[in-house]
């Protein structure tokens, strides 16, 4: 790789895999040429892969390449801890426009870049804060759950498994960043969910895309409706609410306190009176 007039990154353009050092990171930012000319990197700088072809952000797009240590001497921090900050340099091609050019091509507005270093949950750290099992969409594929983040750090949802009340999972596949004190909205069906409501930007996960209806994870409105989410063969959180008695037909049920419990009851939840999802609850 060539590293003069380097790019950088920093709005949302890209979960990034740091596989070498198992951890996630995510660069922010539009793609800059802040680099000077003269800005080398050492031979021994780490070579890490982007996970999947990032969405765009704005005008501006990256295609899947290679992150490096940044022009500020050219190494990743180590370790690299959640939330932490880092520059990185994209070994891409840019989209601006209809003009296409390598990652080392002068491209500008000029500015910093940093990545968010996302961690594996573990038990505590997510709420199932809101459900909607019985929508006033097409079922089920309008069907749809909501976590929020207690941790003080970044969250990675990669490789948690969802599993429904009969035992029907689904592995997490791609990259889903939970910011602290942030909603994230687990859709069947990206689409569907859309159109009955839920807010694209909400929409941080679809997991049902492409099956039957009797096939992958079912919010079930009966008696053997639940949802868990299961990381490292640990149970984050587990939600029986078909044994709660409460009807949430064409709406859903709200958590009344974001406070975790493995295994919360009826108590603590309510049928809301609005959905709310990628925001906080509003239970009466």
């Amino acid at each position: 790789m060539t590293h003069r007039n380097a790019s950088r990154l920093v709005a949302l353009v890209a979960p990034v895999a740091l596989a070498l050092l198992g951890i996630t990171a995510c660069a922010y930012g539009p793609v800059s040429d802040d680099a000077p000319a003269s800005a080398g990197l050492p031979s021994e700088h780490p070579r890490l892969p982007v996970s999947a072809p990032p969405p765009s952000s704005g005008p501006w797009a990256a295609a899947a390449g290679e992150v490096d240590g940044g022009a500020d001497g050219g190494l990743l921090p180590s370790p690299l801890d959640a939330g932490a900050d880092a520059d990185v340099v994209v070994d891409a091609a840019v989209a601006d426009g209809g003009l296409e050019g390598p990652a080392d091509a002068v491209v500008q507005p000029p500015t910093d870049a940093s990545v968010v270093v996302a961690r594996a949950a573990v038990p505590g750290d997510l709420v199932v804060s809101e459900i909607a099992f019985d929508p006033a969409g097409p079922q089920p594929d309008s069907e749809w759950f909501e976590v929020a983040s207690l941790a003080a750090d970044p969250l990675e949802l990669r490789g948690v498994t969802l599993k429904d009340g009969v035992g029907r999972t689904h592995v997490v596949a791609s990259s889903v960043v939970v910011r602290p004190g942030s909603f994230v909205v687990l859709a069947r069906s990206r689409a569907a969910c859309a159109a009955a409501g839920v807010p694209a930007s909400a929409i941080g996960y679809e997991y049902g895309a492409g099956l039957s209806s009797s096939s992958g994870v079912l919010l079930a409105n009966g008696s053997s409706g639940a949802i868990e989410l299961v990381s490292g063969g640990a149970s984050l959180v587990r939600v029986a609410y078909g044994t709660f008695g409460l009807d949430a037909a064409d709406t859903s049920l709200e958590l009344r306190a974001l406070t975790y419990q493995a295994t919360p009851g009826a108590a603590l939840y309510c049928v809301a009176t609005a959905t709310s999802p990628g925001a906080a609850p509003r239970c009466p």
